[in-house]
């Protein structure tokens, strides 16, 4: 059930409060960032929709025909927004973010399930933090389901990593290391209860980010040292295949365990910023992004294939103006597979963006 891409992020911080609602809508800037497939003809993408000052979650489903928003539960908060989904079964999903119950106070955990016909609120722990959000979650089984993110000081930007765990009946805050001043956790896979991987960054004094990557192993959590190259960019892509095969993105390079230690394997894109993970099998692996123009000072999409010994890039359309990102991908098959985050309409907002890959080429699929 785990072959999606973690959860990536834009992170939403508003302080306004409006009226509750419960039915689905949308304000002019919109995004998908995380995408989860259950089945060819049921698949589901996260996001947010937000305005200048308010911001609300976004949910759409795939169903063979077309994308549709499908209301979320309202968490009685002013703000809520979503970065994360994973799937377990048709009849099981779950979708991780934030939330704020009114201007002012502190954002806090924010997760939902789909039970095949509605999503709910599920109680979520939260520490003593102005702020706490969760932005990507991967399913082992029904009853084992990990979650990552932060929580800190976001007027002092100092964050500790937040990993979260379901036992079946609730979620729990398991301890994991943190490194530097702040430090982040981006994405989560698994492929057992014992081998879990999580990726962030953290930050050291001077405020440059380096790449993170832990390790669960059954009992506990630990830093296992990776390349350790720099970044500016906050989303980082982690994809558990087995044992000793796991990979994990970052700026203009990939990252490839073993099942020892992680080893740098570099991409054909030289301005690339890779995001988002998944994979068919070991030797059918898709990456996916953004690539900067600087001739142009632009971002178009980005969509790398691993054939099991190189990286290329596939194609893929960029229907924006100035900006197109791809967040998240999910496989449904060789020749069914999706790719999700946001591109920029002629008036500067930025818009839903689904692309889909039929065995031969990408395409843009509306949603709404």
């Amino acid at each position: 059930m785990n072959r999606i891409a973690f959860a990536t992020w834009t992170l939403v911080l508003f302080a306004v409060a409006f009226t509750q609602v419960s039915v689905a809508f949308t304000f002019p800037n919109n995004e998908l960032e995380s995408v989860a497939v259950a089945a060819s003809g049921d698949v589901w993408a996260v996001g947010t929709s937000s305005g200048t000052s308010t911001a609300r979650g976004l949910i759409e489903h795939w169903d063979s025909v077309s994308w549709k928003v499908i209301p979320s539960a309202n968490p009685g908060a002013a703000i809520y927004g979503f970065h994360g989904v994973a799937v377990a079964s048709s009849n099981d999903v779950w979708a991780v973010g934030y939330s704020q119950a009114s201007a002012g106070a502190p954002f806090q955990t924010l997760i939902e399930r789909w039970n095949g016909s509605a999503w709910s609120v599920v109680s979520s722990p939260n520490r003593s933090a102005n702020i706490s959000s969760l932005f990507a979650v991967t399913v082992i089984s029904s009853t084992n389901v990990w979650t990552v993110g932060y929580s800190g000081d976001q007027n002092t930007v100092t964050y500790q990593t937040l990993v979260e765990h379901w036992n079946g009946n609730q979620w729990q805050i398991v301890a994991s290391p943190n490194s530097g001043i702040s430090t982040m956790l981006t994405g989560v896979s698994g492929t057992s209860a014992n081998d879990i991987w999580a990726a962030g960054w953290f930050t050291q004094a001077r405020g440059n980010r380096t790449q993170l990557t832990e390790h669960w192993n059954g009992s506990a959590w630990s830093v296992v040292a990776g390349v350790n190259r720099g970044g500016s960019e906050a989303r980082r892509g982690i994809l558990a295949l087995a044992s000793n095969n796991a990979w994990s993105t970052g700026p203009n390079l990939t990252e490839q365990w073993n099942g020892s230690s992680w080893s740098l394997v570099m991409t054909p894109s030289v301005y690339n910023i890779l995001t988002g993970l998944t994979a068919n099998s070991a030797s059918d692996i898709w990456a996916v992004g953004r690539e900067y123009i600087n001739t142009s000072n632009t971002y178009i999409t980005l969509v790398e294939r691993w054939n099991g010994s190189q990286w290329s890039i596939v194609t893929s359309p960029s229907p924006g103006v100035g900006f197109n990102a791809l967040y998240g991908g999910a496989v449904a098959s060789p020749n069914d597979v999706w790719a999700v985050g946001t591109f920029a309409d002629s008036s500067g907002n930025e818009q839903t963006l689904a692309e889909h890959w039929n065995g031969s080429n990408w395409s843009v699929v509306p949603t709404p």
